[in-house]
């Protein structure tokens, strides 16, 4: 944009920019509080799904090895919760008990959770489902039986991050307005404080360095100040040159005017007509 272009465009509005940008800083907010807050609550919310795990599957291991770790379909007994899915598989990954399983399986030897049981003891992991609105947690825990090492891994399904977002969008979507509402409101409010300070120097320009509300409009206030003294200093300086010029020209007239009502009304002598004349013409000069 070139000079004239920039003097021809109206000025933008302190006001409203002002107000945009403190919109746009909550939005922002609004946005990063939401994500952050998801994120934690997703984080918090597996964490106890895994360690509630983690204890069911102790306390069935205990219990099977109670019974004496030779009937794996005596961990129906076992079970508190029908929805939890319990699943015995022996050290080469071969599935000995599922009480969800409404056929033969496959192998589990390569399933993360059990590889770790087997390994170190205890083992964990979450798989999500293909659409991505839920997910399994599993936790696996080796069970050393006469017959040799097996794992015990009790599974359950729970809400994922998406699934959960999508069942509470409704209401953030509404708390997300609400807060936009009242940053709208609150920076409007902030606005109007902070221009009226300014709107008023125009009222005090005599006084304006003085009551400059804001630091960094200290050096406009000074150059304002300074340019009202220089055009008051010009006008005082105008009007004694006018009065002066003024005294200056009527001093001569006065003289010419005086010679010429002497020599008009005969009271001046004809010898000293030329003598006047004379005056008169030096005094126009």
């Amino acid at each position: 944009m070139s000079d004239d272009e920039r003097r021809a465009a109206r000025p933008q509005s302190m006001a409203r920019l002002y107000r945009q940008a403190l919109i746009l800083v909550g939005a922002l907010c609004v946005a990063a509080t939401l994500a952050a807050a998801t994120a934690l609550f997703q984080r918090g919310y597996a964490e106890r799904v895994d360690d509630t795990l983690q204890r069911m599957c102790a306390a069935l291991a205990a219990g099977y090895q109670a019974q004496g770790a030779d009937d794996p379909a005596g961990l129906a007994a076992l079970l508190p919760d029908a929805q939890l899915r319990c699943t015995l598989i022996d050290a080469d990954g071969d599935v000995l008990y599922d009480n969800q399983a409404g056929g033969a399986l496959p192998n589990h030897a390569d399933r993360p959770e059990v590889a770790a049981a087997l390994q170190n003891g205890s083992g964990a992991a979450t798989r999500e489902s293909e659409t991505m609105d839920r997910e399994t947690h599993y936790a696996a825990l080796r069970v050393d039986t006469p017959a040799g090492a097996q794992v015990l891994r009790v599974a359950q399904d729970v809400d994922s991050i998406w699934g959960l977002s999508a069942d509470t969008l409704p209401l953030l979507l509404g708390a997300a307005v609400l807060i936009l509402a009242g940053a709208a409101l609150l920076s409007a409010w902030l606005t109007r404080r902070l221009v009226r300070p300014i709107d008023r120097l125009a009222e005090h320009l005599d006084t304006i360095e003085a009551d400059v509300p804001y630091e960094e409009l200290i050096p406009l206030a000074r150059t304002v100040q300074t340019d009202r003294k220089l055009r008051e200093d010009n006008e005082t300086m105008r009007r004694e040159f006018t009065a002066n010029v003024s005294h200056e020209l009527k001093t001569p007239l006065t003289s010419i005017s005086g010679y010429a009502e002497l020599i008009e009304s005969g009271m001046a002598k004809p010898g000293d007509v030329p003598a006047f004349a004379a005056r008169i013409h030096k005094e126009a000069r």
